[in-house]
C-alpha cells in the first residue's frame, strides 16, 4: 500500500509542472483594432518578419560579445536589475521561441546555462504584425535581436523585453 502511494504522489508531483495546453488564437481573437479595415477584415497576404543584418549594429549592453555563459549571467543580471537597463539599446544572441496565451502571443530570444539545464529568455516586439508562424523563422532557430529594454506590468507579473527589435536570423 505504501509503495502505491508514494508511485501515486510521485506521479502527481512531475506531472503538476506539466504545461497546460493553450487554445490556438482564432482568427477573431488576432484581428486587432488597428489591424482591422473599416470592413473589419484584414489583408491575409503573409509579410515576413525583415531580416536584419545586425552584425555591425552597436548596441548600449551587447550580448553577443560575451561568451555564453557570460550572456546568461548578464541577462539574469539584467532582470535583477532593470532600472539599469531600462531605456537602454540590447543586442542578444539566442534561440527563438514563442509562447501564446488566450489574449496574447509572446515571441522571445532565450540563453540555455552552461549546462543547458537552465534558460533565461528575453521578449521581443516588433514594430509591425506580423503573421506567426508563417512570417516568424523556424522555433529553435539562432536568432540575434536588437531592441530598446523595457519593463512592464502584465497580468499582474513584471515583465521584460525589447521593444521596436529588429531581427537577424540568417547568421
Amino acid at each position: 500500500m505504501k509503495k502505491t502511494v508514494c508511485l501515486l504522489l510521485g506521479f502527481l508531483l512531475l506531472s503538476g509542472c506539466a504545461a497546460q495546453p493553450t487554445p490556438p488564437l482564432s482568427p477573431s481573437d488576432a484581428l486587432s483594432p488597428t489591424d482591422a479595415g473599416e470592413t473589419g477584415t484584414r489583408d491575409l497576404a503573409i509579410t515576413p518578419l525583415p531580416d536584419t543584418d545586425l552584425r555591425d549594429r552597436t548596441a548600449e549592453t551587447d550580448l553577443t560579445v560575451l561568451d555564453t555563459q557570460m550572456a546568461y549571467v548578464q541577462l539574469s543580471n539584467m532582470m535583477l536589475s532593470p532600472e539599469d537597463y531600462e531605456g537602454k539599446t540590447v543586442k542578444l544572441q539566442g534561440r527563438f521561441a514563442h509562447a501564446a496565451e488566450q489574449d496574447r502571443e509572446f515571441f522571445v530570444c532565450y540563453l540555455l546555462d552552461a549546462t543547458a539545464c537552465c534558460s533565461q529568455s528575453l521578449e521581443f516586439e516588433t514594430d509591425g504584425t506580423y503573421d506567426f508562424p508563417e512570417a516568424y523563422p523556424p522555433e529553435q532557430s539562432e536568432i540575434t535581436v536588437f531592441g530598446t529594454f523595457n519593463v512592464y506590468e502584465y497580468n499582474g507579473f513584471r515583465m521584460y523585453r525589447l521593444r521596436h527589435a529588429e531581427v537577424d536570423y540568417t547568421l
